[in-house]
């Protein structure tokens, strides 16, 4: 089981590196799907990852095409 999380926030860098230091993993790193993104991995067995992106920015796959 996978465990993926998107939020938005206005400081994304900081956002991510917050919550990799709540997981005791303190790992968090640009995310280069989405320019000003940044990921971060909870280093746990069900592969917990919260991508943490710009407000306002448009997630919707369907406008990738």
């Amino acid at each position: 089981m996978i465990h993926h999380i998107s939020i938005p926030a206005q400081n994304p860098r900081h956002v991510a590196e917050i919550i990799a230091e709540l997981f005791n993993n303190n790992y968090c790193a640009p995310f280069p799907s989405n320019p000003g993104s940044y990921i971060t991995f909870a280093g746990d067995k069900y592969g917990t990852l919260i991508e943490v992106y710009p407000l306002g920015t448009d997630n919707d796959p369907r406008k990738r095409r």
